[in-house]
């Protein structure tokens, strides 16, 4: 489905694709768009196809421009319970079993006791549901059993016919060990 999108902020770069939202104050929605990543903070204007990937909105771009934005977007703070959300529309899917506003691309924060490591970690809040986070572009990892703030975007992994929550720090500070 092609769409174009004017004035969006980019709200995290990762190495072969970006996510961007309404805007710097209000985050309405989060996509993800692939493509060589305009800087962080910066207004971006997008052209494309948008398709679904691994339960993810994603717009594969014919162009890309980019402006000087407002800065990169305050993040939305959240218990992992609630992070992940239902499905949106008949285009935009939530989260096997999610409830709740469809929060999936957004910039958020959350906290919790690590669980596990491994390839990513796992954090619990004591709200009930434990939230994975991706340590793809971390080179520090949290010790299990310590207290972490995290903010990243909120995207998704696949799993057989299930869609999962994930959270995917841009950077090694976007891990605070308390």
């Amino acid at each position: 489905m092609p769409v174009v999108l004017s004035n969006k902020v980019v709200s995290a770069t990762f190495g072969d694709h970006f996510y961007i939202c309404d805007s710097k104050e209000v985050q309405g929605s989060g996509i993800r768009v692939n493509g060589t990543p305009p800087t962080e903070g910066s207004y971006a204007d997008i052209s494309g196809n948008l398709n679904t990937l691994n339960g993810e909105r994603v717009i594969i771009p014919w162009h890309i421009e980019s402006s000087p934005g407002p800065g990169t977007p305050d993040p939305l703070f959240m218990l992992t319970r609630c992070v992940g959300g239902a499905r949106l529309n008949p285009y935009t899917p939530g989260i096997t079993s999610g409830i709740g506003t469809n929060n999936i691309g957004l910039l958020i924060a959350t906290a919790g006791r690590v669980t596990r490591i491994g390839n990513s970690f796992l954090i619990d809040d004591g709200s009930g549901t434990q939230l994975e986070v991706d340590s793809t572009t971390l080179t520090n990892l949290p010790d299990d059993g310590c207290f972490v703030f995290v903010t990243g975007i909120r995207g998704t992994r696949q799993s057989d016919d299930r869609i999962l929550p994930l959270l995917k720090p841009r950077r090694n500070s976007d891990v605070i060990v308390r």
